[in-house]
């Protein structure tokens, strides 16, 4: 497949390399301070991320336990896990997210990109 851009806005950018059902891999740029969504869980999926360049700082965990990686690391979200990340290293930081199996990401974020409501395996922090 082509990548497909699904944002690019504010020094930041998300585009969905890699499609299929058991898995999904999209790359983002985030600026200093973006912190793309809220809390959440996903109860079918792995969320993993592996830092290219810069810094990304997760939030996991019922405490909201702070691990900052770095490039060249990586973090794997198990399923149930409550996380979000942020980018607070004061320089654009670039990685890949890979959700295993998709759990309806990829459909997720081409219904975002084009205005459209899509549910998938996302829910709030319970």
């Amino acid at each position: 497949m082509e990548p497909e851009v699904i944002w690019s806005s504010d020094g930041g950018e998300l585009v969905l390399l890699m499609s299929e059902p058991l898995l999904t891999v999209t790359r983002g740029r985030f600026a200093t301070g973006q912190r793309p969504g809220g809390r959440h869980v996903h109860l079918e999926h792995i969320d993993m991320f592996y830092v290219l360049e810069g810094a990304l700082t997760f939030e996991v965990g019922p405490d909201a336990e702070r691990v900052v990686v770095e490039a060249g690391g990586s973090i794997a979200i198990q399923p149930g896990v409550a996380h979000v990340f942020l980018n607070d290293s004061g320089a654009d930081a670039t990685c890949l997210n890979i959700h295993a199996p998709d759990g309806g990401f990829a459909e997720f974020m081409r219904g975002m990109r084009d205005g459209v409501a899509v549910e998938w395996d996302h829910q709030p922090v319970p």
